[in-house]
């Protein structure tokens, strides 16, 4: 055995583990918004719940909450990118967030799958690298 073929099997495990660090980090992210959307949820629907003229808290963020008086809990104004935002109905807010979370729910199984696959990838590089290792040493594998 060559160490030209051990520094390549510790190539490829290193890329694994690089592979295993974007993937967390996409895990992070989908995590992140689903907890965002699944907030946003939670505020139309307790929103609609109020009723109009009713005090309401609505959450800002870090634990935080601001005082306001409901309006028209019918109706909600929604991004629908690039910096646009219609109002909707209420109704419609909340099935479009459903369908967010939904769409983020299937995405982080995709997510937790790949991570699966490479962890596997890796402990099986692992292992290899270390028998190429053991006989470049002149061991037995073991």
């Amino acid at each position: 055995m060559s160490e030209e073929q051990l520094r390549r099997a510790v190539a490829v495990l290193d890329t694994y583990r690089g592979q295993l660090e974007a993937l967390g980090k996409q895990s992070e992210l989908v995590r992140e918004s689903l907890e965002e959307y699944r907030r946003a949820r939670e505020t139309v629907v307790r929103y609609q719940e109020a009723g109009s003229a009713k005090e309401v808290l609505i959450p800002i963020g870090a634990n935080s909450f601001l005082r306001a008086t409901s309006a028209d809990p019918g109706h909600v104004l929604v991004g629908i990118g690039s910096d646009l935002v219609i109002e909707d109905a209420s109704e419609n807010a909340v099935r479009r967030l459903e369908m967010r979370i939904q769409s983020l729910e299937e995405a982080g199984k995709a997510v937790g799958g790949k991570i699966e696959e490479v962890q596997a990838r890796i402990e099986s590089q692992g292992a290899a690298v270390e028998e190429l290792y053991a006989r470049t040493q002149g061991a037995a594998p073991g």
